[in-house]
């Protein structure tokens, strides 16, 4: 899937190393991910080109189960449960594990984390894309979203971090899903990640071609609020939105190697993508490691 430039084999075997440059296009997730790792990379130098930086706005609650490649993760993660439901209108099933829990982090600190390991690793930043021609393509690695199919299946959603009275929200337990909403639209469910028993991420989350108008996630998310967790009166905190494409894509320019959502990893199942961007980066990295 994705390799990256190290050592050249010369004489009697023995490895002669030159310094081999890198560049990184974009500071999204993946780009800034594999900044914060250059470290791994000896006797390369990494230069991140971020045209169109959007690195620390627009925050976002990101969920993942906890697994080894995400270690790096875990000393951000600010919320972990332990159980899990699945709900519909005739049955609710309940799950829990010890050593893959589901935990959240924040987009802006995660983010701020990789740019702040980055500047200390001596990546270089760039906010123009000119001087790319410099880099021969196979050490180009482009993180910018692919290119979307026509009338391709997408995940979309609108989320509230909503404030409500205490007791209001089981904290002890994440909705993954709650079908208990209108589906005449396309698969729909709500996502309710409870931070607290006051406090939670809540979002409609609909499975269509076509995006809707905010309306209809807003109140389908008022409905759920009111009608299965009891909450009528509440103060929104923040807002999130997003659309997830669930598919096979073209790399956004196919003369570069690819990584993150531009390399396939955005899992079109369930759209998750954050983890499996770490994933991405781990193996690739233990590949030059070894």
């Amino acid at each position: 899937m994705i390799h990256l430039l190290g050592c050249h084999m010369s004489g009697e075997g023995a490895a002669a190393v030159s310094n081999v440059a890198i560049a990184v296009i974009g500071d999204g997730c993946a780009g800034l991910s594999l900044a914060a790792r250059s470290t791994s990379l000896p006797n390369h130098t990494m230069h991140l080109f971020s045209p169109q930086s959007n690195s620390l706005i627009n925050n976002h609650v990101w969920g993942y189960w906890q697994m080894d490649w995400m270690k790096y993760v875990a000393p951000l993660t600010f919320k972990t449960w332990y159980k899990w439901s699945v709900k519909t209108e005739g049955a609710e099933v309940e799950m829990q594990a010890c050593y893959h829990p589901y935990k959240a982090v924040k987009r802006d600190s995660w983010l701020a984390h990789c740019l702040k390991n980055a500047k200390q690793n001596g990546v270089k930043f760039h906010n123009t894309l000119p001087s790319i021609t410099e880099f021969s393509n196979d050490q180009v690695f482009d993180s910018r979203p692919p290119k979307w199919r026509a009338n391709m299946m997408v995940q979309h959603f609108l989320g509230w971090e909503v404030r409500a009275d205490i007791g209001s929200f089981k904290d002890d337990t994440a909705i993954l899903m709650d079908f208990r909403c209108d589906q005449s639209r396309g698969v729909h469910f709500i996502y309710c990640l409870p931070f607290s028993d006051s406090e939670a991420l809540v979002e409609s989350t609909l499975l269509s071609p076509n995006i809707e108008p905010d309306g209809f996630y807003e109140d389908t998310i008022t409905t759920w609020l009111s009608d299965y967790a009891g909450v009528n009166c509440f103060e929104v905190l923040r807002r999130e939105k997003g659309a997830i494409p669930l598919g096979l894509m073209k790399r956004h320019d196919p003369k570069f190697q690819g990584i993150g959502s531009n390399c396939g990893a955005i899992r079109p199942s369930s759209g998750y993508a954050f983890s499996f961007i770490q994933k991405q980066i781990a193996t690739a990295l233990s590949r030059v490691e070894r």
